[in-house]
């Protein structure tokens, strides 16, 4: 991979990670514009430096929609919308051979978390949980793994 591509893409990732994850804390959404920007520029990233094959990216991303939609209709919500999307266009930079570990370790997180906040803090397990936060910690950590390798 370029240097620069690189670089590019991970900054865009926590930059983009950082506003999912204060908006949804705060207000439990994934705010549209920020997917859609980011979404822009991760297409741009990714004509500058195609998949191998070039159509994986745009695979992955795919899969990852409707999959991922027919999670959240099927759960009536618990996943929502903006989840939905923002696993989407990450699915971009990932493709289809990293894609699905991000978002076990996603869950995994955000399992740990809830089990956590069930002993620790004697919370509800039905008590909802933003899930953009667990996105960004599975995400960043496949990240890191790809580059590292």
């Amino acid at each position: 991979m370029d240097t620069w591509i690189e670089w590019s893409m991970t900054v865009s990732l926590i930059i983009l990670f950082i506003i999912v994850s204060v908006t949804d804390i705060r207000h439990r959404i994934i705010p549209n514009w920020a997917t859609l920007g980011f979404g822009i520029v991760f297409v741009g990233l990714r004509i500058a430096m195609p998949s191998d094959p070039w159509w994986d990216a745009y695979l992955a991303m795919v899969i990852t929609y409707v999959g991922l939609a027919l999670v959240s209709i099927w759960s009536r919500g618990a996943l929502g919308g903006g989840d939905v999307k923002l696993l989407a266009i990450v699915a971009l930079l990932l493709g289809t051979s990293q894609i699905m570990n991000a978002i076990v370790l996603s869950c995994t997180a955000a399992i740990i978390y809830a089990i956590w906040r069930r002993i620790a803090q004697k919370k509800p397990v039905n008590e909802e949980l933003p899930f953009g936060p667990f996105i960004a910690i599975g995400v960043l950590i496949t990240w890191s793994t790809i580059l590292l390798t």
